[in-house]
């Protein structure tokens, strides 16, 4: 069996995987915040926009999963740059007040659901 030194004198790189993520997960942010830019949303309008209780934050989490995988929300969702709140409300069986409520945070995170950002859907569902 090889050690790690015999190793790296050989070749054999070995990268740190924390420094990896932070860097994917750094690259994915920049993504994300440009593209929800274009829908007019600042990332100080989502902190002040966010649900501030778990249970709200999770409901809407859900919502956005679901809804990033339902082409008659996210088409015009991404043509408009308009979240359609009364199809969004019915499809998920919540009130149209929960969808205007918490518009902004659904908007973004259907976002990285649709984007299949990784490193930020793991990062929103750990809280």
């Amino acid at each position: 069996m090889a050690s790690l030194d015999s190793m790296e004198e050989s070749g054999v790189q070995f990268q740190d995987e924390s420094r990896q993520s932070e860097n994917v997960l750094a690259i994915e942010i920049e993504e994300w915040k440009s593209t929800i830019e274009d829908f007019d949303i600042s990332l100080e309008q989502l902190i002040e926009e966010s649900p501030k209780h778990k249970d709200s934050r999770e409901r809407a989490i859900h919502i956005s999963e679901k809804s990033s995988k339902h082409k008659p929300i996210t088409i015009p969702l991404f043509e408009k740059k308009r979240l359609p709140i009364k199809l969004t409300a019915t499809y998920n069986n919540v009130s149209v007040k929960v969808i205007k409520g918490n518009k902004v945070f659904i908007t973004s995170t259907i976002i990285i659901f649709k984007n299949g950002l990784a490193s930020l859907i793991d990062w929103i569902k750990r809280g």
